[in-house]
């Protein structure tokens, strides 16, 4: 979470051309894509918590490399409240069942209850969170794009 707050802090710095911007959209995608895969292979329950975030810090880039600065922020602080709340009930789980491998894990409804609700809350909030975020970024990303200078540099009608 630190490394997507610090390029919040800085995005002015570290992007100064609109054409690097472009290619940051595709090295962003392949990230969400690659990341996320490696998380589903995953067998450690810390683990695949941790490659889903690095997922979402890119779709929180992508939305910076869009033009949308205040969508990547509200993103970056909604993601962090909730992962940390998934981090809490991972720790629980794992010192429930003396071990990280999700393998040896399930069942675990009845005799951690207060756990089940935790995690169940912090995913489903996680999972529609996404489909929110994206529909709200495209329209703020669309947005703020002729207002941040990514209109026709010729000053001419923007057809994007």
């Amino acid at each position: 979470m630190t490394a997507g707050y610090s390029a919040l802090r800085g995005w002015d710095v570290l992007i100064p051309s609109i054409a690097i911007t472009g290619g940051l959209i595709w090295v962003v995608a392949a990230t969400i894509l690659i990341a996320s895969m490696v998380a589903m292979t995953k067998d450690n329950l810390k683990a695949r918590l941790a490659y889903s975030t690095i997922s979402q810090l890119g779709f929180m880039i992508m939305g910076l490399a869009a033009g949308s600065y205040f969508s990547g922020m509200f993103h970056l602080t909604t993601h962090a409240f909730f992962k940390a709340l998934l981090f809490l009930a991972a720790g629980s789980v794992i010192h429930g069942v003396h071990t990280n491998n999700m393998r040896d894990m399930g069942g675990l409804r009845k005799p951690m209850p207060y756990t089940f609700w935790t995690f169940l809350i912090g995913s489903l909030a996680l999972a529609l969170l996404v489909f929110v975020l994206v529909a709200w970024m495209t329209g703020e990303a669309a947005a703020g794009m002729p207002a941040q200078g990514h209109g026709n540099p010729s000053g001419g009608p923007d057809y994007f």
